[in-house]
Parts: structure tokens; sequence; C-alpha cells
């Protein structure tokens, strides 16, 4: 289901108005009546408030239910080099010879959105980090001295 389907579906389900949901989010009628009909997408900063005025949290908003979370997983793992056997009850996933390991649908969700935020934060790590590097370099040369 679309972005578009999915805030007008939720915001039908809860009875609010357009108007309404436009004087509550902080942005015009035309804006939200844009992003209803697909013509515009939100910026980033609008989609924790319209979670909150719909009462759902960001995930549901932007359409992902645990199905749809662990079928992008599911292809994620495989596209890099995973094996994983999803036998309609549980999800066995293992890596070259190593045995594999069986999970519930909600435990392999959980598990694996840990990893996704501890690769965020390590991410985040570098990136400052060689923010840090480049402007030491950078005041090191305006300076005139060319050691790093």
């Amino acid at each position: 289901m679309s972005f578009a389907i999915n805030l007008l579906k939720l915001r039908e389900s809860i009875g609010k108005s357009r108007k309404q949901m436009a004087d509550e989010i902080g942005v015009s009628l035309s804006a939200y009546t844009n992003y209803e009909a697909g013509n515009r997408v939100p910026k980033i900063d609008i989609i924790p408030k319209l979670a909150t005025a719909l009462h759902v949290s960001t995930d549901e908003l932007l359409g992902f239910t645990p199905d749809n979370k662990v079928a992008y997983w599911i292809a994620y793992l495989r596209k890099r080099g995973f094996s994983v056997v999803d036998d309609g009850e549980t999800i066995t996933v293992s890596f070259g010879k190593k045995p594999g390991a069986g999970y519930s649908y909600s435990a392999f969700v959980t598990k694996l959105d840990n990893i996704e935020h501890k690769t965020d934060a390590l991410v985040a790590t570098i990136r400052d980090n060689l923010f840090v590097t480049e402007v030491k370099n950078d005041i090191l040369n305006i300076l005139g001295s060319n050691r790093t």
C-alpha cells in the first residue's frame, strides 16, 4: 500500500478531517491534501507529527507491518549471501557451513532491528569522527601546517 493511501485510511479510521490533520501537524490544508493525493511527500520532521496525530507508530504510518518487515529482512539477508528458510512459523538463518539459527517472526524482526540500530549508531560515529578529522585538517592547513 502506498504512503498516500495508508495516510488516507488511517485518517478516516479515526474520523478526523483533512483540516484537523493539517492544523494538528502545522501544515497548510493544501499541503496535507497533497500528501493524501500522493502529489507531495511530507518532510522528515512531519512524519512523527503525522504518526502522533493518527495514534500510530511511524512504522505503521510508513506501511512497515511485521509481515513486510520480515520480507524485507529475508531479501536483505539473501542478497548478502545468507541462507534463509521460512517455513511459515519460524525463520532459520545460516551463513556458509555454520548451523542455522531459528527465530519466531517477532524475534526475527526484533533481532534484526537491533542490528540495524547498532549499525546506524556505528555509521554516525564514523561520520562524526571523519568530520572532526576533516575540520582539524582544514584548521591545520589554514594555520600553514601540513601535519595530520
